[in-house]
């Protein structure tokens, strides 16, 4: 699906305008994702005066999917040059 947001007026907003992702997002995916971060220190307990940092994912966005066939063409290009194999077919038509 692809969809122009206005940013920022829509970003507030991103769970209602977008659909939810399903599945697995895949390796080298672009994403956009936001977050907050809060810090507190424990006044009590087992971690009294230790610093915790709280991370809260509110969304994600999947910007850009690679495409799969390159994906796993560039993987095996990856693969093929850490083994010292830099042969490639060619086929003639």
């Amino acid at each position: 699906m692809i969809r122009q947001l206005k940013v920022p007026d829509e970003l507030r907003n991103i769970p209602e305008l977008l659909p939810r992702y399903i599945g697995t997002i895949p390796e080298y995916s672009l994403a956009l994702v936001a977050y907050t971060v809060s810090m507190y220190s424990a006044t009590s307990g087992p971690r009294k005066d230790q610093v915790t940092t709280p991370f809260h994912i509110h969304f994600a966005v999947v910007l850009h999917e690679p495409d799969v066939e390159s994906s796993s063409d560039d993987a095996k290009s990856s693969d093929d040059a850490k083994s010292g194999d830099g042969a490639k077919e060619v086929q003639s038509d």
